[in-house]
């Protein structure tokens, strides 16, 4: 196991992800543009041909399978982007500085650490079928617009986190991995009818996660205001990826207030 490790770790140092497939800009803008062709188009695609009623008879088993393996792959995610975020600390002399102000650089984003966040941006195409098979299914999806607008931006974030080696990224990786662990086991659950206590923990942990960008965000000001806007890298994308954080602050307190609604009226968790 050491050297299947050992081997691992020489593959991902070597990872570049001006080398890698979908590192062009248009390979977002093209995923986008198809998926909200397929979410508003759909729907009436199969009004019209009287396929919806059929598929939702199968989708049980679907939705269970499409959401265990975005638990699963949310978890390797998390482990390994830890593990890298240590190993570089450790690298920088135990220092965590890179983390709240990357070194600036020309270059994408290269290295083992950067190879997560680049799974990551991957399992933000995957991620897309969640619309895609709640319009297969029939359901209906709370927060419609915010939730189109949710998966349809986060690629460019993703996308800009490897290109421009946006500081702060790993923070929101991890973080957010570590909410799908939960969401995604709890999804899957509900697809064969089982049940979990723990339910309404999932948006307040997801709240949790935004407002705690914003401190982290504070601490990176304090190197911005000392080294000047091109002092940490990717300062523009961090601006833009606050703001999209702060929209998604916004929709998930609106989850919130709506689910404890629910909840009181015996209703189920509604996800964006």
């Amino acid at each position: 196991m050491p050297y299947d490790l050992q081997t691992f770790d020489k593959w991902t140092n070597r990872f570049h992800f001006d080398h890698a497939p979908l590192s062009d800009i248009t390979c977002p803008i093209v995923a986008g543009i198809v998926y909200l062709v397929l979410v508003f188009g759909l729907p009436g695609l199969l009004r019209a041909t009287g396929t919806d009623v059929r598929l939702r008879k199968s989708f049980g088993n679907i939705l269970w399978l499409h959401n265990y393996i975005l638990c699963i792959w949310s978890f390797v995610m998390c482990i390994g982007c830890l593990r890298e975020m240590f190993r570089r600390t450790s690298d920088e002399n135990g220092s965590w500085e890179w983390f709240f102000c990357e070194t600036p650089s020309v270059k994408s984003g290269v290295g083992s650490a950067y190879f997560w966040s680049y799974v990551y941006y991957l399992s933000k195409y995957y991620e897309l079928l969640d619309t895609i098979l709640a319009v297969l299914n029939g359901s209906r999806v709370p927060f419609f617009y915010l939730h189109v607008f949710h998966h349809s931006c986060v690629l460019f974030m993703a996308w800009n986190w490897l290109r421009y080696r946006q500081t702060l990224q790993f923070g929101g990786l991890v973080f957010n991995t570590f909410v799908h662990v939960l969401m995604y086991y709890y999804y899957a659950q509900k697809a064969i009818g089982v049940r979990v206590s723990w339910k309404h923990w999932i948006t307040r942990v997801q709240i949790l996660q935004f407002a705690t960008s914003l401190v982290l965000f504070a601490v990176t000001c304090g190197y911005l205001r000392d080294r000047g806007l091109d002092g940490c890298a990717g300062t523009s994308q961090l601006f833009a990826n606050l703001a999209f954080n702060l929209t998604l602050l916004w929709q998930f307190v609106g989850v919130l207030t709506k689910n404890s609604r629910s909840e009181k009226k015996g209703g189920e968790l509604k996800r964006p």
